[in-house]
């Protein structure tokens, strides 16, 4: 389907059309954050970023623009605010890095805190054994790629390809189990902090 016709089914806030634009330019939105930040993490925080913005504020989208021109600006922007931020603010970058209390506290509002707990671990729950040990090691006990793999004797590498499949394993879960909007907020909220 042309982009036009699927923006302005959005703007009606149809959640099948925007999965049908989320999924047609993730991997754009993605790659081109990817070359930005050159970190897939957050990359990957970027995207929901990004595609929560185009939801949140799907009203005021024009169909008769470019809808790849206006995500890639959007990421573009959300991109250079990071760096911006990370680095010129010690504290902020600790908390984007390390705890991700910057982006909780931004959208704490949207989301109800039993709801987030039950959907958080119904998610973390459906990943493999394997796969849930890395990522709990990450985001709930803190610890960075490289002591994960040195305390379970696997490669760098196969951390950070384990927590990009769980990442996505999780995206995936939330896509068929929720809404549109709590899985962009529970995916921004989850993947930089828990």
């Amino acid at each position: 389907m042309e982009d036009g016709f699927l923006v302005s089914r959005v703007r009606d806030h149809d959640e099948q059309a925007f999965r049908e634009l989320y999924h047609k330019y993730y991997h754009a939105v993605y790659g081109f954050g990817m070359s930005l930040v050159k970190s897939s993490t957050i990359a990957e925080e970027i995207v929901q970023e990004v595609f929560m913005q185009v939801w949140l504020h799907c009203e005021s989208l024009d169909p008769k623009l470019s809808f790849k021109s206006y995500i890639l600006t959007i990421t573009r922007n959300k991109s250079l605010d990071f760096l911006r931020k990370a680095g010129n603010n010690e504290v902020l970058r600790k908390e984007i890095f390390y705890t991700g209390t910057y982006v909780h506290n931004q959208t704490s509002d949207y989301v109800d805190d039993a709801d987030y707990e039950e959907w958080k671990n119904k998610a973390i729950a459906s990943l493999s054994p394997k796969r849930r040990r890395i990522f709990e090691m990450s985001r709930k006990e803190g610890m960075s790629y490289e002591d994960i793999a040195r305390e379970l004797g696997i490669s760098t590498n196969t951390v950070k390809v384990q927590m990009s499949k769980a990442l996505r394993n999780i995206r995936i879960f939330l896509e068929v189990n929720t809404d549109l909007t709590f899985t962009l907020i529970f995916l921004l909220y989850s993947i930089i902090g828990m």
